[in-house]
């Protein structure tokens, strides 16, 4: 077993990719790690913000490809603690960067071209601040652990973006300041939110959303979604977007139903839009249908983002018929510019 020493990384704050580079990592990995700070992790690294000083221990072996079975002892801190909870995942999210240390080299490259397309890394850390200053984070951890609670093992998944990505999107609304955004996919309204608070913040803009949501434990007919709907589900008896904070609604309207149907009716109302967002069904049918009714309402300059564009050739193909790059927000997600 080799030790990697994080004590050392917490405490004199250097970059936690510069010590890995120089050591050779084993398959099985154990982290002592008593802070005398807050962690040194940036915004990047970390889901959220942690403020804690109690002694942990952290064991991490891997139980398996692309896993790891995880153990944590809690000193004298009750574990149902939200501190704790996110001490667990700043800690969690550490060790996963001592095994895969690309990841966070990667992490960093996405984070250098979101601060390029905002101009410049003192802007985005100003939009982080606005994000970490809001209840925004904890209202949907909360939201979280009641969706989890209320679909139980059904197999069906929050749909959540990461907190870092939720920030990205967050900066990309705020910068650009959008009056007229259109997104599909809403399901718990989990990326929703960040495009709201936004909104919100901007003092101007709507949000107009197309979705169908599928519901926990409902019967749906063959052919009522696209083969790429992925699994993200709404607790029954439930509307999409049931985790938004109701204060954030004010600058939404949302629209029932399939894209296809109900996208091009709603964009022919609208006339030019400023951003669109695709969020909905994954599929290459569904993904290049959306850009490319999206893309001639958009106007010079406004964005079409995507997420999961890894997931079919459709994001790849339009890019290369636009001729323009796109700048990532996550491994799955990106955008790009008119």
């Amino acid at each position: 077993m080799e030790e990697v020493g994080l004590r050392q990384v917490f405490c004199e704050r250097a970059p936690l990719h510069d010590l890995l580079l120089q050591e050779a990592l084993a398959r099985q990995v154990e982290v002592d790690v008593v802070f005398v700070r807050p962690p040194s992790l940036r915004p990047e690294d970390e889901q959220a913000r942690v403020h804690a000083f109690a002694p942990q221990r952290v064991d991490v072996r891997p139980a398996g490809a692309g896993e790891i079975d995880r153990e944590m002892q809690d000193a004298g801190v009750h574990a149902g603690n939200d501190t704790i909870r996110g001490l667990k995942r700043t800690l969690y999210r550490a060790a996963r960067n001592v095994r895969h240390p690309r990841r966070l080299v990667e992490a960093r490259r996405i984070r250098a071209e979101v601060a390029g397309f905002l101009g410049g890394d003192a802007v985005l850390r100003g939009y982080e601040r606005e994000l970490e200053a809001s209840s925004l984070r904890e209202h949907l951890l909360r939201k979280g652990r009641e969706h989890a609670a209320a679909v139980g093992g059904s197999g069906h998944s929050l749909g959540a973006i990461g907190y870092a990505e939720g920030g990205y999107l967050y900066a990309i609304y705020r910068h650009l300041r959008p009056h007229v955004a259109v997104e599909t996919g809403v399901a718990n309204g989990f990326s929703t939110a960040f495009a709201l608070l936004a909104l919100q913040r901007n003092g101007e803009g709507r949000l107009h959303s197309v979705d169908l949501p599928r519901e926990v434990g409902r019967d749906y007919e063959a052919g009522t979604f696209y083969e790429g709907e992925g699994r993200a589900g709404i607790p029954p008896g439930s509307e999409p977007g049931w985790l938004i904070p109701p204060a954030l609604k004010e600058r939404w309207s949302l629209v029932l139903g399939r894209t296809q149907d109900e996208l091009p009716p709603l964009l022919e109302r609208l006339g030019t839009i400023d951003s669109f967002m695709h969020d909905s069904e994954h599929s290459f049918d569904c993904m290049w249908f959306e850009f490319n009714e999206a893309w001639p309402h958009l106007r010079a300059g406004g964005v079409l983002l995507s997420d999961d564009v890894n997931s079919t050739e459709a994001f790849p193909r339009f890019i290369r018929e636009q001729r323009r790059k796109p700048v990532r927000l996550a491994r799955g997600m990106a955008l790009l510019r008119k």
